[in-house]
């Protein structure tokens, strides 16, 4: 059996890889390396760039923040664990979010990139505006969001580069290990709330609801869009 203190790290290891701040970045490398038609198109410039811009808006300026918050006393740790410290780090992230619709919305890209931001502002809205009935759980919320993407992006025919292979073997064996990460996404969310609930982050209802929340949002934002879009 795992000592406490060894389940404990888990845990906190679990929280950190999956915090919700790093899921656009997720997704978005998940879209860049699907192998769709309207972003092969694009040169790698394009990707850098618009990596780029993502990672400073939704990674770096909202932990830039909570960093800062957390030296003030504002939060007690990373994960926000009370919910009347959340509001001010939702604010930031909805900040910067829509900044970045804002900033991407005359260029004209593909919404396989700029749908996931936009579902991501509505995400972070949905939690802050329920702050006052329920402690969403965030870690959930992202996790559904990413699951939503896995399997959007699976079924307009991404294999991430597994099916590439020149033997029909080894393609078939790719197209298998792509068709896995739909459910391995899924058992990942399992664990994530497995996780959350152990650390007694969250109560079952708030876990669901969240995860729920992330796979509907996401879900309806990236369901219509086909792979030439």
């Amino acid at each position: 059996m795992f000592r406490a203190e060894v389940l404990d790290r888990g845990v906190k290891g679990i929280a950190l890889v999956t915090h919700p701040v790093w899921m656009p970045l997720y997704i978005n490398g998940l879209a860049w390396s699907a192998g769709l038609p309207a972003l092969e198109a694009y040169p790698p410039t394009v990707s850098w760039w618009f990596t780029a811009a993502l990672a400073l808006m939704a990674v770096v300026l909202p932990l830039l923040a909570l960093l800062w918050m957390k030296r003030m006393g504002m939060i007690s740790s990373l994960e926000v664990p009370e919910a009347g410290q959340r509001r001010s780090p939702y604010t930031v992230q909805a900040l910067c979010l829509g900044a970045l619709w804002w900033m991407l919305a005359d260029l004209n890209l593909s919404p396989w990139l700029t749908r996931p931001i936009l579902c991501s502002l509505i995400l972070v809205l949905w939690a802050l505006i329920l702050l006052e009935r329920t402690k969403v759980s965030a870690h959930a919320m992202g996790m559904g969001a990413l699951t939503a993407a896995t399997a959007c992006l699976y079924r307009q025919g991404a294999d991430w580069g597994w099916g590439d292979e020149s033997t029909a073997g080894l393609m078939n064996g790719g197209v298998a290990l792509a068709a896995g990460l739909v459910p391995g996404v899924v058992l990942l969310s399992g664990l994530v709330v497995a996780a959350r609930l152990h650390s007694g982050a969250h109560t079952p209802a708030e876990l669901l609801h969240g995860w729920g929340a992330g796979l509907l949002v996401m879900g309806l934002g990236l369901l219509g869009l086909g792979p030439t879009d």
